[in-house]
């Protein structure tokens, strides 16, 4: 049994079984080819259904022999997993289910005025571009889809609604909740639309959440001070081109009443900028603003920027010279759009 057993993990392992060996080992039973295919089968299964378990070699010599084999069986069988039980799980694990890794995401959008078919066509098109790993051969795949405005408004309601899942998954706390850990992932450089799944983060992720005290600022950053201590408060965000406002809100209580007005503190992402939502333990690297919560064990949303090209303004508003949000004021951004087109022919 443990020399079938060896030949059988030499399979679940790639490595080549000897069919040979195995006919020559089973000669004395008296095996056919389906009566050798089925053993191999069946002991293929107890291993790496065990080794998937992690379950340990006692146990399953008393599950075995419970089920009728042969003690002599189970413990040549047991003997051969115990020894490639580490080996055993190593290969499950590479051959276990994964997903590729996505690098990059590149958009534009074309307005297309006329085409050989149409005299007048006046659509906007959305160019992308998806750059992600294959699992199996870490190369890099590019993948280019050009949908129309309507298709893209369906999109981005999908990709809404999957992140708002996601978050949830990803265990920020709602009422009763647990603790969480998680950001949204951004391209190689924050545009409108990342800007606006961070405000959409920051809604989702703070949504009955208090926080407390003064924001904080690291001491490596150049940004300036924000002014703003409360007993308690809310956190809520909206969006506008390459811009995230967060309004700070405060709450009546016993000891603040309602003297304190709101602020607001608007963000420029730069090249690298992202909130995290974390335990106040678990403070990432490059949290150079930070919000507390009025909870044991306390959380911190923080604004984190790796390369600091990032910005903050307390109080602050949208830049007046920014054109219309793609987002959120997609008429009046086709409508420039458009016209700019028949100014520049």
């Amino acid at each position: 049994m443990k020399l079938l057993c060896a030949q059988v993990v030499k399979d679940i392992l790639d490595e080549g079984i000897d069919y040979d060996k195995v006919a020559k080992l089973t000669s004395d039973a008296k095996f056919e080819s389906g009566d050798i295919k089925a053993s191999v089968a069946v002991l293929s299964f107890i291993l790496s259904s065990a080794a998937k378990h992690d379950v340990d070699s006692e146990s399953l010599s008393s599950e075995l022999q419970q089920l009728g084999l042969p003690k002599e069986h189970t413990t040549g069988l047991c003997k051969s997993y115990e020894d490639k039980h580490t080996v055993l799980q190593e290969k499950l694990k590479e051959s276990s289910l994964r997903l590729g890794h996505l690098e990059a995401v590149n958009w534009r959008v074309d307005f297309t005025l006329s085409s050989s078919e149409l005299k007048e066509v006046n659509e906007p098109i959305v160019q992308l571009k998806l750059q992600a790993q294959d699992p199996e051969s870490g190369s890099t795949e590019t993948t280019v889809v050009s949908i129309t405005a309507d298709k893209f408004r369906v999109l981005l309601t999908g990709l809404r609604a999957g992140l708002s899942v996601l978050v949830e998954l990803m265990g920020i706390r709602k009422p009763g909740g647990v603790i969480s850990n998680c950001k949204v992932p951004q391209g190689p450089m924050p545009e409108g639309p990342e800007l606006h799944l961070a405000s959409v983060f920051v809604n989702t992720a703070c949504a009955g959440v208090i926080f407390t005290g003064a924001v904080e600022k690291s001491e490596v950053s150049k940004g300036a001070e924000v002014s703003f201590s409360s007993d308690a408060y809310r956190i809520s965000g909206t969006s506008r081109g390459k811009e995230v406002r967060l309004t700070l809100t405060p709450i009546k209580t016993k000891k603040s009443g309602l003297n304190q007005l709101p602020m607001d503190v608007v963000f420029r992402f730069g090249m690298s900028g992202y909130f995290r939502f974390t335990a106040a333990s678990e403070l990432p690297k490059h949290a150079h603003l930070r919000f507390y919560t009025k909870e044991e064990p306390q959380r911190v949303l923080s604004f984190v920027d790796v390369r600091r090209f990032g910005s903050w303004h307390a109080d602050g508003d949208w830049q007046k010279d920014r054109g219309p949000c793609v987002m959120t004021e997609y008429e009046s951004f086709r409508w420039g759009g458009v016209h700019l087109r028949k100014l520049l022919k």
